[in-house]
């Protein structure tokens, strides 16, 4: 793996992590499907984008001008905006999942964690590839294949391609899929000590976008009925169901150029990474529990630099990093059921910028052989810009279609710059008790750069930075011949100012997405992680994670309660203050984890057949911050599995794979309006036939 920037095996590194390698990730092309994989990771939507919440830090995102708490990052290249990560899940090499601040080697919004996606890349010397294909249920049709090719002796490249769509898994056919995506790895090898790398990706959505469901389950027994359903647009439903002013869509255009230079200079290895990226979004989603539709140009452009020694008793790692982002967007939020003096449509053209730069370095050194001692640091200054205006569009009270700042209340001027710095820092250390056991603790420190929302220039609408320092310690074991591996984990959380962002109303009473610093948070627990080799025919593997949070101090306030909230609540000033101090920290379950078992059947010639089955559960846990009882779910446990043949030497497979077998279904995220709730759900049962073959 290379979470710390340097290839290292995941046994041996004194960090949280999780690693899935191409073989865990067969079938998978949504990003929010390894929560069935990695305890203690939640996955929803709001709009297209996709939310991540690590042991309950994440953000509630919805608009391209939203940073995830959680990193992402393809290649080593940060994603700015999470639209970006599932149409990259094909021809992996592995997935790594960090938890926990990553402040000194990722930086900036890595304060929840960051999830590393590595492709695999192109090959010397060698022809080799695939053709994959499944076809299922929802009318599944999944395809993925590559090719190496050796053009020289020194250059090779790597072509692969993926498509996959199915129908929508609700009655209203949202949550669907039309993804069609390319990519491009070259290698260029000169000389022993110098390689060049070149990728190039390029990606096409064309859905109806996630959707989501009415809650209370109007009919229990069909929980996958969607919420533009028209048979749900009656009674309460309709207050949460809404008639759409338009049909939902998603559409993503996107592509990316970024080169890796690695120079080899004997007492270091000296990295340069430029990279490029282009996105345009144009959505209509009604998931937010108002209708919403934005369209935006994104354009990203990073560029990296490392010099690195991973050899002899001190391995060290320094460099540079600069950042620089471009939003042209427009970006409305519909109600078309609003109270009266409320306007239909708030429209806003938003045009932002985010600039960002930083230095950092990390050394560990070997006192003896088998103690090691970890330091690293970071300092990283950014800005951020947010213009344009907001406008009234639809007609009401002291509304005109015309944007006219000073004649009615709902125009204003959007101006608004944020600037931050930050010094995030690491210290550890890390003991070899035996040849495969190892102990280590860390205390680090990661931050969430501030930044602000849009509201009259009569209100301070920026948030301040989110900060996170944890302690850590694990041990990592492996015993009777490796066919026992035991991992342990304990962890403190110490959160300030946790950034909460919600879908609320601003200082005129219009919807708007919102966010707020929670003024202090915590977070502790624990996690085991067991793999054993039974026999040579026979792996069984358990994990559960443990986690205790609640907001030590999160007062906000709005112009009403969310009805039957848990939460204290107090008249002020015509709005209510709403105290939500002492509860646990949103998506967050105190239990969580996943078991599984394969058994292979050797056959003649070398084949064999595998029989798998995994579960993968999680306690309660409240999906959103109007901690009512209608935002909470009760828990769940989803049960998978798949037979598999396998010819000899691997040559081709075929495969049967059944998903949620039991046909359960539990909230991911939502909203509360009035008395239900419009939350996303899990996917229903999905089976169907996957083959594959190799040369």
């Amino acid at each position: 793996m290379t979470a710390q920037r340097r290839e290292e095996s995941a046994q041996r590194a004194p960090i949280i992590l999780n690693t899935l390698t191409a073989g865990d990730l067969q079938g998978v092309s949504d990003v929010r499907e390894l929560q069935y994989a990695v305890p203690g990771i939640q996955f929803a939507n709001a709009g297209n984008a996709v939310q991540t919440y690590i042991r309950g830090i994440g953000s509630f995102n919805a608009k391209s001008v939203q940073e995830s708490a959680v990193a992402y990052s393809v290649d080593g290249v940060y994603l700015f905006t999470t639209t970006q990560v599932s149409p990259a899940l094909f021809d992996l090499a592995r997935v790594e999942v960090l938890k926990g601040p990553q402040g000194t080697l990722y930086g900036r919004n890595a304060s929840g964690g960051a999830v590393n996606i590595i492709t695999q890349g192109a090959k010397l010397g060698e022809i080799e590839g695939f053709v994959s294909g499944e076809a299922g249920n929802y009318d599944l049709l999944h395809l993925t294949g590559a090719v190496n090719i050796p053009v020289a002796e020194t250059l090779a490249v790597r072509l692969a391609a993926q498509h996959v769509r199915h129908d929508g898994y609700l009655s209203d056919g949202t949550s669907d899929d039309d993804t069609t995506a390319g990519r491009l790895r070259a290698l260029w090898e000169p000389r022993s000590n110098l390689q060049v790398k070149l990728n190039v990706d390029i990606a096409r959505v064309r859905t109806k976008g996630p959707g989501s469901v009415v809650f209370p389950f109007v009919d229990p027994d069909h929980p996958w009925r969607g919420a533009l359903d028209p048979a749900l647009d009656t009674g309460l439903s309709r207050v949460s169901g809404f008639r759409p002013l338009e049909r939902p869509r998603n559409r993503l255009d996107q592509w990316s150029a970024s080169a890796e230079l690695d120079w080899d200079f004997g007492f270091a290895t000296f990295t340069l990474l430029p990279a490029y990226r282009h996105e345009h979004i144009d959505q209509v989603s009604y998931v937010p529990g108002y209708g919403t539709a934005e369209d935006a140009h994104i354009k990203q452009s990073s560029l990296e630099a490392r010099l690195s020694r991973d050899s002899g008793k001190l391995k060290w790692v320094a460099g540079a990093y600069y950042l620089d982002v471009d939003i042209a967007q427009t970006f409305q939020i519909n109600n078309p059921t609003p109270p009266v003096g409320r306007p239909a449509v708030n429209f806003l053209d938003n045009p932002n910028k985010l600039e960002s730069w930083a230095v950092f370095g990390e050394a560990t050194y070997e006192l003896t052989e088998r103690f090691r001692l970890t330091g690293g640091l970071r300092y990283t200054w950014e800005r951020s810009i947010s213009g344009g205006f907001q406008n009234q569009t639809f007609p009401a009270p002291l509304a005109t279609p015309a944007f006219l700042p000073g004649t009615e209340p709902g125009d204003f001027v959007v101006d608004e710059r944020v600037t931050d710095d930050a010094i995030t820092w690491k210290v550890g250390a890390q003991y070899d008790i035996a040849a495969e056991s190892t102990v280590f603790a860390t205390v680090s420190r990661g931050f969430k750069g501030g930044g602000s929302y849009v509201d009259a220039a009569s209100v301070d609408p920026t948030f301040e930075p989110e900060t996170v320092v944890a302690y850590e310690f694990g041990s990592r074991n492996r015993f009777f011949d490796n066919r026992l591996q035991v991992n342990l984990e304990a962890f403190w959380w110490d959160i300030k100012n946790q950034q909460i962002a919600f879908l609320g109303f601003n200082s005129l009473n219009q919807p708007k997405f919102q966010t707020v610093n929670a003024a202090n948070a915590k977070a502790y627990g624990g996690s085991v992680d067991l793999v054993w080799r039974a026999t040579r025919n026979d792996t069984l593997r358990f994990s559960t994670e443990f986690v205790k949070s609640d907001y030590s101090n999160f007062v906000r306030v709005q112009p009403a309660a969310p009805i039957g909230t848990r939460c204290a609540t107090a008249p002020l000033a015509g709005r209510v203050a709403i105290d939500c101090s002492g509860f646990p920290m949103m998506r967050t379950p105190k239990w969580a984890g996943s078991a599984g078992y394969e058994h292979r059947i050797p056959l003649a010639g070398g084949a064999k057949v595998t029989l798998a089955g995994d579960m993968t559960f999680a306690s309660s846990r409240f999906t959103s911050i109007d901690f009512s009882p209608v935002t909470r779910d009760k828990g769940y446990a989803v049960f998978n599995a798949e037979a598999a043949y396998h010819a000899p030497d691997d040559r081709w497979s075929l495969s049967l794979f059944g998903q949620n077998l039991t046909r359960t279904a539990f909230l991911t995220g939502g909203l509360q309006s009035g008395t239900i709730n419009r939350p996303t759900i899990n996917q229903p049962r999905t089976y169907g036939l996957r083959a594959r073959m190799n040369f």
